[in-house]
C-alpha cells in the first residue's frame, strides 16, 4: 500500500492540536522550511514541499518559538499527501519533550494532557 492510500486508512492515536509555526527539516546537506498545521505529542502535520527528500534517511525536525524556546526532534515519515507529510517522532531530547507538553497543556484540559502522556509511553514501551 502507498502512502497516500496510508493516509485515508489513519487512525489517530494521539489528540492533535491545530498549530500554526514554521519548521525547519534537515537532511544533510539538504534543508526545507514548512509549516505546522497540527502538532501532538506523537507526531506532526506539515506544510512542505520537500524536493529531494530521502524517505530512508533520518530527518530532523526543529519548531523554534518566539520565547526562542525549541523543540528539536528526529522525525520518521509516516504519510504524505501533495505538499501535507506526516511524520511521527522518533527520538526528542527531554527539554523539547517539557516544551511541547507545556504547547499542548496550553490547548488541552490537565486531565487530557495526562491520559495522552500516558498513552505516548505505552505506545512506546
Amino acid at each position: 500500500m502507498d502512502n497516500n492510500a496510508q493516509h485515508s486508512h489513519e487512525k489517530r492515536q494521539f489528540t492533535r492540536v491545530a498549530f500554526v509555526n514554521r519548521i525547519s527539516l534537515v537532511q544533510q546537506p539538504l534543508q526545507w522550511q514548512g509549516n505546522v498545521v497540527d502538532i501532538s505529542f506523537n507526531g506532526v502535520l506539515i506544510n512542505c514541499n520537500l524536493h529531494d527528500i530521502n524517505l530512508q534517511q533520518s530527518i530532523t525536525g526543529h519548531i523554534v518559538f518566539e520565547t526562542r524556546e525549541q523543540i528539536s526532534v528526529t522525525l520518521q515519515h509516516i504519510h504524505h499527501y501533495n505538499n501535507l507529510w506526516g511524520f511521527q517522532f522518533d527520538r526528542i531530547e527531554q527539554k523539547s519533550l517539557e516544551c511541547l507538553n507545556r504547547l499542548m497543556a496550553e490547548h488541552l484540559s490537565t486531565d487530557a494532557c495526562q491520559r495522552e502522556l500516558k498513552a505516548l509511553f505505552s505506545y512506546h514501551q
